[in-house]
């Protein structure tokens, strides 16, 4: 799955490897993203299907660790495998991003209107747009569930 750090100014997410061997360390400025890919180096990447041009988010693994997805708080959507880009969503939330969680295969964003889209992972290999709620109430409700299965774990 992976892990994110948070501090004032920047995020840290580490992809695990997958399966062929690949791991990443996403840092998540103000501005920008960073990706940095480890193995017996640590090296940045500067091409690849990343979004790097924009605040990542939220970042970690989907499809039982095969793919990633890459959230960013302007609300795209990115479904890597490995450095490759597969799939980007954009969701269209009328303005950011402001809360996002992963309990893959599903992944669930708050907007900072109080919307609510749910992204889910299928085979063949894509993200479907599965529901977006603009009732405020749902929210809470909705982002604690999600929570709860994380936890849970």
């Amino acid at each position: 799955m992976g892990w994110l750090y948070r501090a004032k100014s920047f995020h840290v997410s580490l992809l695990l490897p997958s399966q062929d061997g690949h791991a990443f360390l996403i840092l998540s400025r103000p501005d920008s993203t960073m990706v940095l890919q480890t193995g017996q180096e640590i090296n940045e990447l500067e091409r690849s299907g990343f979004r790097t041009d924009a605040p990542t988010l939220l970042c970690g693994n989907v499809g039982g660790g095969r793919y990633s997805v890459q959230v960013t708080s302007d609300g795209s959507a990115r479904l890597l495998r490995g450095a490759d880009l597969v799939q980007e969503v954009d969701l269209q939330m009328g303005g950011k991003v402001a809360r996002a969680s992963l309990e893959d295969p599903h992944v669930l964003l708050v907007g900072e209107k109080g919307q609510i889209a749910l992204l889910t992972f299928e085979e063949p290999v894509s993200f479907k747009q599965a529901v977006e709620v603009q009732d405020n109430s749902l929210v809470s409700l909705t982002f604690e569930i999600m929570l709860f299965a994380m936890v849970r774990r």
